[in-house]
């Protein structure tokens, strides 16, 4: 292993053609170079062998001379599904033959075309062997539906095929005087009501038609996918156990199919199961182990009875038949229980989905099938209490998915084996970060022409009238850290984002779903330009616009964008303008006793250039000075900015001082666990809060009136 810091030549190609970049700007604006022994092993978890410049050769000139005999990339993108441009590499004597192009659409049709290479226009050569090859660009079909086709080219003596994904130019928008507000609440902080323990979608199907009776018109929550909750016991929605399944935690149980006058119901009503249940509701925060518990207890009986039913045994089976994946999914689930171990360890890991189903394993599976049934189900309900046009359903698309899911399992050769995905150093974070999960691996995620990807999203647009994306950053680049590494040593991993996003593009339009991108810390200007070439709305969160050393006011949101006083990884705003996050940051050593007292007149002189912008502006009045009318002013004046959409948290309402998450801890902080202290109906019973919900919707309907 090399132990020079700089790269030699050989290196220096293999990062290029891996993708892995070489330098990047930190956040304190020095460069960071990547290190020889980083490169290897992250090269090694890319699938290929680096460990000696031998190697490496070998490396580079197999993969020139892959790339060079393919005469098509795996994926080509046609934007509008207007003329289709290939990229195609061929042999000098192939330049007047002719080229056989041929499309199957996904609907089965077929398209037809010959073409030459004279036509085209020459991007780059080489010579193997003694022959010469030639990179051309050239126009083919003029016009090709929306979709997902199959593209085939052909010379005399080769063939290759590809994706080829026609779509939009832009992410689907609303009507163009659409500005619109809402609330956030993560699903499990909504105050349980009996027999729940934790709250449900029938709850946030509540809190959607009471927005909606205020003139709200969207609900925003964390993710809601499948967790672990027993063994292996992972409760956070970002570290989910697979990213195309619902966590049935959040099953309303009296209105799932059967449970009316069933034995579930009967079990539910004892005074043993209400004395439990009493005792689970009512804690300061979610005990998601027991309560997963007691729910799976009550989801078994409705699951044995669905499966005993006829009617609901059929239903149940076309479900399972019309669900991508959900057969592999239960059985995943069924098997992990059963065998009491984490997938890697399995001995038979490569064809266990292929044999019978143990005896022993069906009870389970039945039951993971039943539950994904019910989460469909009232997933729809939520998502059908919005209007079609409006923001509806706003839903969090994780970055990663828990390293022992089901995710990593089935579609493991699109993940990076032996690496996993992090940050780098920043302000508090001078170490980096390292998340844990393994990062998707861009080449062989074309291979396989994007089909987790393409899952995973159909699986969220279903139900969200609108969907952010976690770390936008990912389509572009990934931070990657290869295994035995600190994270201050990981390296950055490209992406080919225009695939990506046109991908994100057809399906948005295929739901009319609106897409917001994650764009927070340390974000290129290729980035937001990229996103802005889209449409892919920004976010504005105020208490991040109020860091760094500026003492002045935050500048106004863009208007593709949506707005916020906080996010779930921040102080709510009660805790912000009292201190108690720098307090928490001094007491884990994030920052010096020093530096606390810096930040915290900092941030005193901008929550003075705060009020002092709002009493400037009219929203609030000079002798207020209370949290709340602070509060109330800075939301009307995020109200008539030109943002597409409001989120209002709830738990700021209530001056709520507790973080639903703080980055960077585990056992410091009590994270994905706090319950608001009133129900959504009783915040809107409140008339200091009627007053503000009717502001910022006639302030909102101004905007609109005046767009």
């Amino acid at each position: 292993m090399s132990q020079s810091t700089a790269l030699t030549s050989a290196e220096a190609s293999l990062a290029d053609a891996l993708g892995i970049q070489t330098v990047y700007r930190d956040v304190f604006g020095g460069d960071r170079k990547l290190k020889p022994d980083v490169l290897r092993a992250l090269a090694a978890s890319l699938g290929v062998p680096a460990s000696s410049e031998d190697e490496i050769n070998r490396f580079l000139e197999r993969s020139s001379r892959d790339k060079w005999c393919r005469l098509l990339e795996p994926v080509v993108v046609a934007w509008e599904g207007r003329a289709v441009t290939v990229e195609l590499r061929l042999r000098a004597d192939e330049l007047d033959a002719p080229i056989t192009f041929n499309i199957k659409t996904e609907d089965g049709r077929e398209l037809r075309l010959e073409s030459t290479a004279r036509s085209g226009t020459q991007l780059e050569t080489a010579s193997l062997d003694g022959r010469k090859f030639v990179k051309i660009s050239l126009r083919s079909f003029e016009d090709v539906p929306l979709g997902y086709h199959r593209l085939r080219a052909q010379t005399a003596e080769r063939q290759s095929e590809a994706l080829l994904v026609s779509a939009p130019a832009h992410l689907v928008q609303p009507p163009a005087d659409s500005h619109a507000w809402g609330v956030f609440v993560p699903i499990y902080s909504l105050p349980a009501k009996a027999p729940e323990t934790v709250g449900t979608f029938a709850q946030l199907a509540e809190t959607a038609k009471l927005v909606r009776s205020l003139g709200g018109n969207c609900v925003g929550t964390l993710p809601l996918l499948a967790a672990f909750l027993d063994e292996p016991f992972e409760p956070s929605p970002y570290s989910p156990v697979s990213r195309l399944f619902w966590n049935e935690l959040y099953i309303d149980l009296e209105t799932a199919p059967g449970f009316s006058g069933s034995s579930a119901a009967s079990e539910l009503g004892s005074e043993q199961y209400a004395q439990q249940t009493k005792e689970l509701r009512e804690a300061e925060t979610v005990n998601y182990r027991e309560s997963a518990a007691l729910k799976r207890k009550a989801l078994s009986v409705l699951a044995g009875q669905a499966w005993k039913s006829p009617q609901q045994r059929a239903e149940l089976q076309k479900f399972i038949e019309d669900t991508p994946m959900l057969d592999a999914y239960a059985r995943f689930r069924a098997l992990t229980e059963l065998r009491g171990k984490v997938w890697q360890e399995w001995d038979d890991q490569d064809n266990v989905l292929d044999c019978p189903l143990p005896e022993e394993a069906v009870e389970s599976y039945r039951y993971h099938c039943y539950c994904q049934w019910v989460c469909s189900m009232q997933l729809q309900a939520v998502s059908e209490a919005f209007d079609e046009d409006s923001p509806g359903l706003y839903l969090d698309f994780p970055l990663g998915v828990n390293p022992a899911g089901f995710d990593h399992f089935f579609y493991r050769a699109q993940f990076v084996e032996g690496a996993s995905a992090g940050a780098p150093p920043d302000t508090f974070f001078t170490a980096g970060q390292d998340w844990g999960f393994a990062p998707l691996n861009p080449v062989s995620q074309r291979e396989s022409y994007y089909s987790y990807f393409i899952d995973a999203v159909r699986s969220h647009m279903r139900f969200a009238g609108s969907l952010r994306i976690d770390h936008v950053m990912q389509f572009h680049r990934l931070f990657c850290i290869p295994k035995g590494f600190a994270a201050v040593d990981g390296a950055y991993v490209s992406f080919p984002w225009q695939e990506i996003y046109a991908i994100l593009c057809l399906e948005s339009h295929r739901t009319k779903t609106v897409v917001i991108g994650e764009n927070l810390g340390t974000v290129p200007e290729s980035v937001v330009e990229s996103m802005s070439l889209h449409k892919m709305w920004q976010l504005y969160v105020l208490q991040y616009e109020m860091l760094g050393p500026a003492k002045e006011g935050p500048t106004p949101p863009v208007e593709h964008c949506v707005c916020s006083v906080n996010t779930h990884d921040q102080a709510p705003f009660a805790a912000f303008l009292r201190g108690l996050d720098l307090e928490l940051f001094e007491k884990w050593g994030l920052l010096t006793e020093s530096e606390h007292r810096q930040e915290t007149s900092l941030r005193s002189k901008k929550v003075e250039a705060l009020r002092a912008m709002l009493v400037q502006g009219g929203y609030l009045k000079q002798h207020e000075r209370s949290e709340k009318n602070l509060l109330g002013a800075l939301l009307r004046w995020l109200a008539g900015t030109d943002s597409k959409l409001l989120l209002i948290n709830l738990q700021d309402l209530l001056l709520d001082t507790r973080a639903q998450n703080m980055p960077g801890t585990t056992d410091e902080h009590v994270n994905w666990r706090y319950r608001l202290e009133k129900t959504p109906a009783e915040i809107a019973s409140d008339e200091a809060h009627v007053k503000l919900f009717r502001d910022v919707n006639n302030i909102r309907n101004k905007v609109k009136t005046s767009a």
